[in-house]
């Protein structure tokens, strides 16, 4: 009963939570601890106009894919489009078809085409990331609240998708990173 009078920070809690959930699935804990050590949690977006709040017919479309550390909750994320001129991009939180709060903004440099994010989740947004909770959105001048956005989901990206990021990689170190770790998760399995 003592070691629950201790205070747990929230990244041990999750680690426990997540610990106890593996272990309840049959797996021990220790083949648990040494899964949550290693894992990189690889997520991918389609973007487009049909997912905006309203949907809108914009033609154009985005590719993103982020990756979390699962040991520390650090990630990062790149986003690239074709056929926009974008004002603005953010990764927002709230489920599908639902307008929700820009919770990290992601920057490019000037002249180049990829926007990247780098942070840290919370153990509850990272709960929420793989629910589903989480959105690309970039603006535009013709789309001021959005033109296209794209669900974050808890997935590989397609062969498609990666052929798209690869086709820009080199402008960006974070976008190189990512498609390097997808493709290192690729060949483990």
């Amino acid at each position: 009963m003592k070691m629950f009078e201790r205070e747990v920070t929230g990244l041990k809690w999750a680690a426990l939570l997540a610990l106890t959930l593996l272990a309840s699935c049959g797996g021990s804990l220790k083949d648990a601890a040494v899964k949550i050590e290693n894992e990189s949690l690889v997520f991918s977006a389609e973007l487009n106009g049909s997912q905006e709040t309203p949907p809108n017919g914009s033609p154009a479309t985005g590719v993103g894919l982020a990756i979390v550390n699962a040991r520390d909750l650090s990630f990062s994320a790149s986003v690239i489009t074709n056929g926009m001129v974008e004002t603005v991009a953010h990764i927002h939180q709230a489920p599908v078809g639902v307008a929700g709060p820009v919770v990290f903004p992601l920057t490019k440099e000037a002249g180049k085409v990829v926007w990247n994010a780098q942070g840290t989740l919370t153990p509850a947004q990272l709960v929420t990331m793989r629910a589903g909770g989480f959105y690309f959105n970039l603006h535009s001048p013709t789309f001021a609240e959005g033109e296209i956005r794209g669900q974050v989901a808890f997935k590989l990206p397609t062969r498609n998708q990666l052929d798209r990021l690869l086709v820009v990689a080199q402008q960006s170190q974070v976008l190189q990173a990512l498609v390097q770790q997808v493709r290192q998760q690729v060949q483990g399995q």
